[in-house]
């Protein structure tokens, strides 16, 4: 029987990351997932994903995201792969709405690079992109896209890479996984699934 410090239910986006996370802190994982790694049945699929900073719904989301953008470049760095594409984002709203201007709130609480924007001045610079006069707008310059799959790749490679340098303490994944049952009410856990039979779960050592 093989013991791990923490079972991963799922192999999507916040499976993987928290393979990633928990490899970084020396903790044995294993990632269950009834699909592949990185499949077109999740949240996560599609190529790209947007990425910003200055929140419409809510400045609570910002240091969320803040960190969120720092572990990007933390992934980036370690992987030598460019996934985030700060390309800036226009934030838009009609008359009637306050996105654009909540987002602009949420900016200006904590200090973030949003740059408010007449439509004649999103015209001047985006052609491309007719505004009507009486539409509000910002601009974030750091926003931009996340290219989905190599940054999932890249944290795959990493959580799995830690196993030369922690003495085993790395992340595995075990693919086709169907939780059937999940035994046990104490400290400990047992996972019962269909690909293998079974897996346990203590707390983690110290």
């Amino acid at each position: 029987m093989t013991h791990y410090d923490v079972i991963v239910l799922g192999g999507g986006t916040m499976g993987i990351a928290a393979a990633w996370e928990l490899a970084k802190r020396g903790r044995r994982a294993l990632v269950l997932e009834q699909f592949s790694l990185v499949h077109d049945r999740g949240a996560h699929s599609g190529n790209t994903r947007v990425f910003r900073h200055a929140y419409a719904e809510g400045p609570d989301y910002i240091p969320l995201v803040m960190r969120a953008d720092q572990l990007w470049m933390d992934l980036e760095a370690e992987t030598k792969t460019t996934m985030l594409h700060r390309v800036g984002g226009l934030e838009l709203a009609a008359p009637g709405y306050v996105h654009a201007r909540r987002a602009k709130d949420s900016a200006v609480q904590y200090g973030l690079d949003f740059q408010w924007l007449t439509p004649a001045e999103i015209r001047a610079v985006w052609p491309m992109i007719h505004v009507p006069d009486d539409w509000e707008a910002g601009f974030g310059a750091g926003a931009g896209f996340l290219d989905v799959e190599p940054a999932l790749h890249a944290m795959i490679r990493c959580a799995k890479a830690r196993r030369g340098r922690a003495a085993g303490k790395h992340a595995s994944a075990r693919l086709g996984c169907v939780i059937a049952r999940r035994l046990g009410q104490d400290e400990r856990r047992t996972i019962r699934c269909g690909c293998c039979d079974r897996g346990r779960l203590g707390r983690p050592r110290a």
